[in-house]
């Protein structure tokens, strides 16, 4: 089994929740899976013959009736870019497709986006929703782009005004002290590879072993049954009540 294969199958019991290699060892081999596929994209170009792309090799011979690129006819979507200008926005063209709005915002914009997000920004502007792609604010054709300026859901307006100039808005408080209480019902019974062991919950056991550099969230998953192990630490028992941790 080759590297790609063996990434794919932890990829795939990851989804599925299946018990697969420590966490750590996950992530390293995801990064360098990724230094891979850059290194395999550098050698690569892609041809097309107007109906079909390939992705062959940069020093392969292209073949009659095909050229280098790609199509620009599988989504024929136009999309309008604007430019911001101070406090208004500025049209700067139309593209005739998807294709061709990402290769213009991509080539003239500090942070580069992926072309499945377009049609998004186009839906959030239609929406009235921010719209902002890159360094530019897009649309569908004939519509017309949107500045996000505050967050649009239902009594956010309302929720800005009274928590302005408060370093912690009190709802925030509330809902902290909530997942904390919360927190504090699931007790665990962890066990480190050292020998350690440690009941209580995921908050108690980030508290009680700071130097150990815990992740909520990556210990959240182990939990889960994503991970086998996280900085060293398992689970001996899944979960029992707070009265039962005090026996």
């Amino acid at each position: 089994m080759n590297l790609l294969n063996f990434f794919m199958m932890c990829r795939q019991n990851k989804k599925q929740n299946r018990e697969i290699i420590p966490s750590y060892l996950y992530e390293k081999l995801k990064k360098e899976m990724a230094i891979i596929a850059a290194e395999r994209g550098k050698s690569r170009i892609w041809i097309t013959n107007g109906i079909e792309d390939k992705f062959i090799d940069k020093n392969s011979e292209i073949p009659s009736g095909w050229g280098r690129g790609r199509t620009l006819t599988k989504d024929i979507t136009k999309i309008d870019i604007y430019k911001k200008e101070k406090n208004s926005l500025i049209f700067v063209f139309t593209a005739d497709s998807t294709y061709d709005a990402l290769q213009f915002i991509n080539k003239n914009s500090n942070k580069l986006i992926l072309g499945r997000s377009l049609k998004g920004r186009c839906e959030n502007a239609k929406n009235g929703q921010g719209s902002k792609a890159g360094d530019f604010y897009i649309c569908y054709h004939e519509g017309y782009p949107i500045i996000k300026t505050a967050n649009s859901l239902p009594g956010s307006a309302t929720a800005a005004k009274v928590n302005r100039g408060k370093k912690r808005p009190e709802h925030s408080k509330i809902m902290k002290e909530y997942f904390l209480k919360k927190d504090k019902k699931n007790i665990y019974y962890f066990i480190h590879i050292t020998g350690l062991e440690f009941i209580g919950s995921r908050r108690d056991l980030m508290d009680k072993f700071i130097d150990h550099k815990i992740s909520n969230s990556e210990l959240g998953a182990m939990i889960n049954g994503n991970y086998k192990t996280h900085r060293g630490w398992s689970l001996k028992i899944n979960s029992m009540s707070p009265k039962d941790s005090q026996i």
